[in-house]
């Protein structure tokens, strides 16, 4: 079905599900929304598969022409989105009819909104994933982000989607003070004594180079131990950051000699050769999508363990029954 009709694409729209996972091998990074959570929450509200493909919407400017009625979902970061110019709430089911237009016109918070449809995006897979993968052209809409007078078309649907909306208190909170939750690495013993403690207590700033690729951060310089014996020389260079090419974690923190650490994010390299002093939890990674340049971030450290309760807990969430997680409105 020809559901809507772009006629403003905005800073960067682009169509995404939760990724297409097995293929780092092929250097091939997974993708996908990089707020899953507000991601998994639209498509909850509608009654489609999680995974249903829908709308990453950065920072605002998308305007959208509906063509037929349907049923949308507005999550994510609050970029004021509004229907024919009249504010529309978030984190709830939109009835939408043809001819409507639905807008997003500035920022309260965070940086990404998400748009899910009833029935989900249509389009063609790449390695099992409709994402889109700007690097190499591939998945999404042809490949790219979205442009003036494209059109989106959505499975059919029959069903009325009943209004329904997410509490409150089950809505992430996009904000400062940001901080993340991070289980140290295989590098740790790389850096000094010191240098946990100064990651820990610094307030790193968001730089403007920070993309779906990276975040990238500055602050004061971790300081690196001086190789002894055979410990990785002339493995990784002569730099005491550097190290033998390995794969990168999502939400792994690269930190090359110098004041900058590089977080991977769900477009980032496969692999690479600095060391890492550790990796942000994956309950807390989706909170990476919201953050933007100027904002400062502090690290916690926690065990591998509180890592594995809060995924769990998270993901439990989501296999409740519906009428468990959502308020029906009359």
């Amino acid at each position: 079905m020809r559901v809507c009709k772009v006629i403003r694409p905005g800073v960067l729209s682009m169509v995404q599900d939760l990724g297409r996972r097995g293929h780092y091998s092929e250097g091939i990074p997974d993708g996908g929304a990089f707020d899953a959570v507000a991601f998994k929450w639209g498509n909850r509200l509608l009654g489609n598969p999680l995974n249903a493909a829908g709308l990453e919407v950065l920072l605002g400017g998308l305007c959208l022409k509906f063509l037929e009625k349907t049923w949308i979902a507005v999550t994510g970061a609050d970029l004021e989105p509004k229907i024919d110019q009249s504010p529309v709430p978030m984190w709830r089911t939109l009835a939408v009819s043809s001819g409507q237009e639905l807008t997003f016109s500035g920022r309260r918070n965070g940086l990404r909104a998400y748009v899910l449809f009833a029935g989900g995006l249509e389009g063609p897979l790449f390695m099992q994933s409709r994402s889109t993968y700007l690097f190499l052209g591939r998945g999404g809409f042809k490949g790219r982000k979205l442009e003036n007078d494209d059109i989106l078309e959505t499975a059919d649907v029959s069903r009325e989607v009943p209004t329904r909306e997410i509490p409150a208190g089950l809505r992430p909170r996009y904000g400062p003070p940001w901080e993340f939750r991070i289980v140290y690495g295989l590098q740790y013993e790389l850096f000094t004594e010191e240098s946990p403690k100064v990651f820990e207590s610094e307030n790193w700033l968001v730089t403007p180079e920070s993309n779906r690729m990276a975040i990238r951060l500055k602050g004061q310089a971790l300081k690196f131990r001086q190789p002894s014996g055979s410990q990785l020389r002339g493995l990784g260079g002569r730099d005491p950051s550097n190290i033998p090419t390995e794969g990168n974690p999502l939400g792994s923190i690269q930190c090359p000699a110098g004041p900058e650490l590089i977080v991977i994010g769900p477009d980032g390299p496969c692999e690479g050769g600095y060391a890492k002093i550790g990796t942000i939890i994956s309950a807390d990674f989706f909170l990476l999508a919201q953050i933007r340049p100027g904002d400062r971030v502090r690290f916690r450290s926690v065990s591998l363990e509180e890592a594995y309760r809060e995924l769990n807990r998270q993901t439990a969430i989501y296999e409740k029954n519906l009428e468990e997680m959502v308020s029906d409105i009359p």
